[in-house]
């Protein structure tokens, strides 16, 4: 009695490959604890940075409200103080007022002019030089 050869020494063949069974077992289970942890830490995350670029626009905005209206302010109280030294031709007294007024940081420059546009005083004083040059040049034709 004799048992074939090929049937007892021959392994079984599966049609399954080896590497699929290790995939299976391969991949990482994140527990639902972690995940809700950060889909929470997430949203604070993103509703702060929210809540801070809407707050930072707003006080943004509201500053440069009040220095537009701080700037209009300064403007009007050098009109009513330059308002008699327009009217008597005084160019000292608007000198001093051009004077005072770039004393405050925040003033860039200081232009008084005419109804034609021409300068009477300026903080800058090449442009006071060049007004009188052109006055003269004004004169002369």
């Amino acid at each position: 009695m004799e048992v074939p050869a090929t049937a007892a020494t021959v392994p079984a063949v599966t049609t399954e490959p080896a590497s699929a069974t290790t995939v299976e077992h391969a991949t990482i289970r994140v527990p639902l604890k972690v995940k809700l942890s950060l889909l929470i830490t997430a949203l604070v995350v993103l509703t702060v940075a929210l809540v801070g670029l809407f707050l930072l626009r707003q006080q943004q905005q509201s500053l440069t409200a009040e220095m537009t209206k701080r700037g209009l302010t300064m403007a009007e109280n050098f009109a009513a103080g330059a308002k008699t030294p327009l009217l008597t031709g005084d160019d000292l007294t608007l000198g001093v007022l051009v004077t005072d007024a770039m004393k405050d940081p925040d003033v860039s420059y200081v232009i008084v002019a005419d109804h034609d546009g021409r300068v009477l005083a300026h903080s800058e004083p090449r442009a006071r030089e060049h007004r009188k040059r052109d006055d003269r040049q004004c004169r002369v034709h």
